[in-house]
């Protein structure tokens, strides 16, 4: 974008590649953010590196527990996420998920549920922003969490009303049960 005619471009490093924007220097204090569950955000003006932020979407308290109660009903767990593979390990340790597909785009999560059911497993997305209405839509169960936006919850087949992951374990076990 363009702020008081100066260039700016803030995002990932990948974005910063694409701008021929060296983000090197920054490397040791984006590491130490990615291993510890933040996403590194960088921002460059006109066309050279001044600085990066940090951000973090924490875990609710009960990911853990919902976690393991989906592992306890025999379903494997995986996390799709845009975020860094230092960034999507040190979330996916916190809340016992052993399996992490990192740095993907939207579409990469489409692939990812595509090459799953390629397997033959049968495949529910739970997601609840812009860039998971494609993986909801392509999921054999689409699960939006309702405070999510608008798209996310329109691709999805199943909308949960509350924001506790709890609430996906409740879903599908009466789902079972019926």
């Amino acid at each position: 974008g363009i702020v008081d005619s100066q260039a700016l471009a803030v995002g990932n490093a990948a974005l910063m590649a694409d701008y021929a924007i060296d983000v090197s220097s920054l490397r040791e204090a984006v590491d130490g953010w990615s291993a510890n569950g933040r996403t590194p955000v960088y921002v460059a003006v006109n066309g050279a590196l001044a600085g990066a932020i940090a951000v973090a979407d924490p875990i609710k308290a009960s990911s853990a527990r919902a976690v393991a109660a989906l592992r306890a009903m025999g379903l494997e767990v995986v996390m799709l996420t845009g975020d860094t593979q230092r960034t999507g390990e040190a979330i996916a340790r916190e809340a016992g998920i052993a399996r992490v597909v990192a740095d993907v785009r939207p579409d990469g999560k489409v692939e990812e549920i595509r090459r799953l059911q390629r397997e033959g497993k049968v495949v529910a997305m739970v997601g609840d922003g812009i860039n998971d209405a494609p993986s909801l839509a392509q999921a054999d169960v689409g699960i939006a969490i309702g405070t999510g936006t608008d798209i996310a919850i329109e691709a999805s087949d199943i909308t949960l009303m509350r924001g506790d992951p709890m609430s996906v374990v409740d879903a599908l076990a009466l789902a079972r049960a019926s």
